[in-house]
């Protein structure tokens, strides 16, 4: 082999085993624990991070602890539930200290990774299945604002027909649709209400076609049950010209003329709450609550109502906070 030759064999071997040594220290770095000192949250999206409903309410509650705390993050986004095991179990592997699994539809799988995990914790959005002690549950307290939305909907309504068009029947759910009713029969109980399951989180076609449909037989306001089919119902609303509401964070800026309110739904009290312990104490507990007494549900109104209206909404507000008139909560329906 004349020299030139065997300087290019011996170049060749060399740039082969640089490539074989930076994929094995890539697979090693993915299996081992880091050796970094921060605390380390990773958060699991069921949706976009940036649907201005459910899913940027996660991620925006671990951003804002993280900063808060000095802790380092990392979010995964549409992340199937097929898929959430598998990515809990590398983070777990990785030492990551929180992961914060954002949906009622991850908790079977993250309470069996936990198992695995002791030393790990874990966060599940709205879950409140038996787990191990190191699983907390945030509450889905925004179902706490529905008897406000009703309210200020039966005062709207010109045609007697209030819709409401959500995702699924899970408990959160069917204690927003009974608090949404407490709150329109308060001012009229001869008016209709219709709740509408579309089937699918974040399925933004399905929940227009479900608004659509309500405003074909003369809805007037369509209440907007959140997450990514927020989408879809403001986009009806809009396009048929009537009243609608914003969910889980303030979406009047994509249809300013008609969302009269939204429901601020915020995990941050949460997640904050959760990292505290988990660094003073090295516990979490079994439920943090999300409510409107402890801020974690904010009602925002857009619109001006009319004076005795708004003393109305005001009273009903502090009777709401004070227990005076009584929220139906998720273990109750």
């Amino acid at each position: 082999m004349s020299a030139q030759k065997n300087y290019r064999y011996v170049a060749a071997v060399v740039i082969v085993l640089i490539v074989i040594a930076a994929g094995y220290f890539y697979y090693q770095s993915t299996l081992t624990p880091s050796t970094s000192t921060k605390f380390r949250i990773a958060v699991l999206l069921p949706g976009a991070a940036n649907d201005v409903s459910w899913n940027q309410v996660g991620f925006n509650a671990v951003k804002r602890v993280s900063e808060a705390v000095g802790a380092e993050y990392v979010v995964n986004e549409n992340v199937a539930v097929s898929d959430i095991e598998r990515l809990e179990r590398q983070y777990a592997e990785q030492g990551y200290n929180l992961i914060v699994a954002h949906g009622v539809e991850y908790q079977e799988q993250t309470i069996r990774v936990a198992a695995d995990f002791p030393k790990v914790f874990f966060e599940v959005t709205g879950g409140w299945l038996n787990s191990t002690d190191n699983v907390g549950y945030a509450g889905q307290g925004f179902y706490e604002d529905g008897y406000l939305l009703g309210f200020v909907a039966a005062h709207l309504t010109k045609t007697g027909k209030i819709g409401f068009v959500y995702a699924v029947d899970i408990p959160s759910y069917k204690a927003y649709i009974v608090n949404t009713r407490m709150g329109i029969e308060a001012v009229d109980k001869s008016l209709t209400f219709t709740p509408v399951a579309t089937g699918d989180f974040d399925d933004a076609t399905k929940s227009k076609q479900a608004s659509a449909a309500l405003i074909s037989q003369g809805y007037d306001v369509i209440i907007n049950g959140g997450d990514g089919l927020s989408i879809g119902v403001i986009a009806a609303a809009k396009d048929g010209g009537v009243w609608t509401t914003g969910s889980m964070s303030d979406q009047s800026s994509l249809y300013p003329a008609k969302t009269y309110m939204s429901t601020i739904y915020n995990v941050t009290v949460a997640i904050e709450r959760m990292v505290h312990d988990i660094q003073t104490t090295g516990k979490v507990q079994k439920f943090y609550d999300i409510t409107l007494a402890n801020g974690g549900c904010v009602p925002m109104l857009h619109i001006q109502l009319p004076p005795d209206v708004q003393a109305q909404y005001d009273q009903a507000l502090a009777d709401l906070k004070s227990g005076k008139i009584h929220i139906v909560s998720s273990s109750e329906v």
